[in-house]
């Protein structure tokens, strides 16, 4: 805001605030899903598209999804025990859709293979 003779004056060209997605810790203790994981997953030198920004990475338990998050940028995966298995899956914009891997997510870094 500018203020011109004691008027405040909004400035519509000017960001004001957070400039990023602010996602709240809404499910920290929440009993179901006692175990929290911090995951980062990064893509190999060669795969079948060209990576986009619109590209998401998702974690599932089944059919239920625990965690969604971008490529190289960390995110939380959200389990119901240590043990469980989860499995990731990656939405390609170029291809408009979706890849599933076999590999489970164990690690917190994780390394996509096609």
């Amino acid at each position: 805001m500018f203020a011109i003779e004691g008027e405040a004056v909004f400035a519509p060209e000017f960001t004001y605030g957070n400039k990023e997605d602010f996602v709240p810790p809404l499910l920290r203790g929440f009993k179901k899903f006692p175990v929290q994981q911090k995951l980062i997953v990064a893509l190999p030198n060669s795969v079948p598209f060209t990576p986009d920004a619109g590209d998401m990475v998702a974690v599932f338990a089944g059919d239920e999804c625990r965690g969604v998050g971008q490529v190289d940028k960390a995110f939380t995966a959200f389990r119901t025990s240590s043990g469980e298995v989860l499995q990731l899956r990656y939405y390609s914009k170029q291809k408009g859709g979706v890849y599933t891997f076999r590999q489970s997510v164990e690690d917190t870094d994780i390394t996509l293979f096609f």
